[in-house]
């Protein structure tokens, strides 16, 4: 294929003048593209691209990327941060509205069984010194936790 681009383009010669051809053809486009990555086409518009002053250029403006990029993954990991801090509280407060309505329901069952006349079974009182002693256990970790992380004593989830 190449033999027939050389006929279509410098015609029949002989095969020592094409031999030179060629190496003269493959040494100029070695030669061009040395000048191209060197910078040295700059004035036909061709810049190179082994120009110093412009890897430069690169990276501060690389430096200038990674650190707005590390800023907003600070801004996000603390976001997650307070989020979990939040999600912790909320479940110890959803444990402890829990832990109160069973104990109020517990209450309630014995109030019943008193106004029948009926006694409560040990197992009553057991239980419900068990939820109060659970209670003031989640109570206290809550109220551990917040002092530990005032900066979400407020916040919702």
């Amino acid at each position: 294929m190449f033999n027939k681009l050389i006929d279509i383009f410098i015609g029949d010669i002989p095969a020592e003048h094409r031999r030179v051809f060629v190496g003269i053809l493959f040494r100029g486009v070695f030669l061009l593209h040395i000048a191209w990555a060197c910078g040295w086409l700059a004035t036909i518009g061709l810049t190179g691209f082994a120009r110093a002053e412009s890897i430069e250029q690169v990276k501060q403006e690389l430096s200038i990327q990674i650190s707005k990029l590390n800023e907003k993954v600070e801004t996000v990991r603390s976001q997650v941060a307070r989020g979990q801090k939040v999600q912790t509280r909320t479940a110890y407060e959803a444990e402890l509205r829990r832990l109160n309505q069973e104990i109020f329901s517990l209450e309630a069952r014995m109030q019943e069984l008193t106004a029948a006349g009926i006694r409560a079974d040990r197992i009553y009182d057991e239980r419900l010194n068990d939820l109060k002693i659970e209670r003031s256990r989640v109570e206290s970790r809550l109220n551990a936790f917040l002092r530990a992380n005032p900066d979400i004593a407020g916040a919702t989830y």
